[in-house]
């Protein structure tokens, strides 16, 4: 019977060893944009009443931004709403002229990375501006990472590793009451 114990112990201790390194979801898949309106790169006869980004995957709620540039002047900034994964505001109520036009935006994935990019694209009939700048991570500082500065996926991990060690004590001390009672007549 001993033995027995002695093996589920180790199997134990060994699965919540093998947990506590098994990368997690989203380790390093950020969201990135997959869509938008207006398109990158298309020229439209005017701003879309409703302004939609898609991402690949669930935004956070912290601190979207969206800015409508023309001429490297910011004409609005938006009042973005996040709804899973799309980003959306409502297009400013100015008469925009023809010409080339950028949507910068930024959001923070439900991960904690803050991602950034553009969206060229234009009113008018015209040569179509070049079509995105592609998106970045930005750096875990500033207001995107307020209130916790922990990577998820790291935090798991660490959490994962000190559960493994309390069972690893907790199976040593079982052993060895077991050991002391198997030597007592």
């Amino acid at each position: 019977m001993p033995s027995t114990l002695r093996g589920r112990s180790v199997l134990v201790v060994l699965l919540v060893a093998a947990l506590s390194v098994m990368p997690t979801r989203g380790a390093s898949a950020h969201a990135a944009l997959t869509s938008s309106n207006p398109s990158a790169g298309s020229s439209v006869s005017s701003l879309p009443a409703e302004i939609e980004l898609q991402f690949n995957d669930e935004l956070s709620d912290l601190a979207p931004a969206l800015i409508l540039r023309h001429d490297g002047r910011t004409l609005a900034e938006l009042q973005p709403r996040i709804d899973g994964t799309l980003l959306r505001a409502d297009a400013p109520g100015l008469d925009l002229p023809d010409g080339a036009y950028q949507l910068v935006w930024r959001i923070v994935s439900v991960d904690g990375h803050p991602v950034s990019g553009s969206i060229a694209f234009r009113i008018g009939e015209a040569e179509a501006p070049a079509t995105e700048a592609p998106a970045t991570e930005e750096p875990a500082t500033g207001p995107a990472t307020s209130g916790s500065s922990t990577n998820q996926p790291t935090a798991i991990a660490v959490g994962l590793a000190v559960i493994a060690l309390v069972a690893a004590l907790l199976v040593r001390r079982l052993l060895k009451r077991s050991h002391i009672k198997e030597e007592q007549p």
